[in-house]
């Protein structure tokens, strides 16, 4: 068995369970995922946003904008779960670093 021989739903299920750092390796794994992750961009980088607790299952990319919102953040050039995820670990850190 080939990982193309792999179903669309069973794929997905393998990267719902992934966090972003893992996903963004796993496009170095193999053309597959490299082309897999970039047709189902969306659904994955949400799945992602719910893994790591920075969204509600189900909840729009608007009604997350809008409750990370701050006055101090602009997320005006966020269009997508991916750009989104990667922002919320970017901040993540920066207040992890900010604890030390």
């Amino acid at each position: 068995m080939q990982l193309a021989d792999l179903s669309s739903e069973l794929s997905l299920e393998i990267t719902d369970r992934l966090g972003i750092f893992d996903l963004l390796n796993l496009r170095l794994v193999s053309s597959f995922w490299c082309h897999f992750l970039r047709t189902h961009e969306s659904t994955i980088y949400h799945s992602a946003c719910i893994f790591h607790g920075f969204v509600r299952p189900h909840q729009p990319l608007e009604s997350a904008l809008s409750e990370h919102r701050t006055e101090t953040q602009d997320l005006d050039g966020i269009d997508s779960w991916k750009a989104f995820c990667k922002l919320r670990m970017c901040v993540m850190h920066h207040e992890l670093t900010e604890l030390k």
